[in-house]
């Protein structure tokens, strides 16, 4: 696919304000496991547990579908299959529940199977790795692991790892940008847009904004934190605009997915008071 140069027009007055897993469980081989892929193909893939702590710990591990979205926090939980593209149907892996004694690591192994059917694009789920406390109900060595209906509340520290099936170079990439907005964060001042992925293919981009003075003159290339954005979902992509002093600016946010994707470049004004 050719590049092309897509512009949009956002005017906008800022303003400069003053405004491990839980138990010593280690996870090591990842937290993202990207495949290309073909139907019919299978993959395999494996990553290490490592029990850090001085007591033996419980674990289940369990698929989850989810989505991106910059409303609810950047990540929604979903049922499985609720999802159009979950690949959660073609994954296997074992074992689902083991107790790692002090010091011992363990190896799990999964595969993904891809069905013999015509598919496009970017499929993905994640395999979550949850301990289970020995005074949960759902561990096997506690005293209240019983049929009985027990209420209780509990906070849950969990890894997960994203498991992406890309099909081949198929997809397409369809980025709407919207949102403009600056916040005071961690020290920072940023300037961000929103980014929908409308299209049925994942993105990695690189993020920068490129910004002149009220002479013309240029001032600074900005970087941004480039998020994956998967088909249907939603992020905040951030730039620290930090140095820049008081006055009136104007330039181009861009959005570039590296070779074969869309250049996506809006045109933005800015005010530093």
């Amino acid at each position: 696919m050719s590049k092309t140069l897509s512009r949009l027009l956002f005017s906008l007055s800022l303003f400069a304000i003053t405004s491990h897993l839980q138990a010593g469980i280690l996870m090591q081989g990842g937290y993202s496991h990207e495949f290309n892929t073909t139907s019919g193909g299978t993959y395999k893939k494996s990553f290490t547990l490592k029990n850090t702590g001085s007591t033996p710990q419980e674990v289940k591990l369990y698929l989850e579908d989810y989505l991106f979205d910059t409303e609810k926090t950047q990540f929604s939980a979903m049922e499985l299959q609720k999802n159009p593209r979950s690949n959660s149907q073609w994954i296997k892996f074992s074992p689902n529940h083991l107790v790692l004694p002090p010091g011992i690591e363990r190896k799990i192994d999964y595969t993904m199977t891809v069905p013999n059917r015509s598919y496009t694009g970017t499929y993905w789920s994640a395999l979550i790795i949850e301990p289970i406390p020995p005074t949960s109900p759902e561990s096997a060595s506690s005293p209240h692991n019983t049929k009985k209906v027990r209420m209780n509340i509990r906070q849950i520290s969990r890894h997960a790892v994203q498991i992406v099936a890309q099909m081949g170079d198929s997809g397409s990439i369809d980025l709407r940008l919207s949102n403009p907005a600056m916040k005071r964060e961690n020290g920072q001042r940023l300037f961000s847009l929103d980014s929908y992925n409308a299209g049925t293919r994942w993105i990695k981009p690189k993020v920068w904004l490129d910004l002149y003075n009220e002479s013309g003159n240029f001032v600074g290339k900005f970087n941004g934190e480039g998020s994956r954005i998967y088909p249907n979902t939603a992020v905040t992509l951030p730039v620290d605009i930090s140095g820049l002093k008081q006055g009136n600016y104007s330039g181009l946010f861009v959005v570039d997915g590296g070779a074969g994707s869309e250049i996506l470049a809006t045109d933005v004004n800015l005010t530093i008071k």
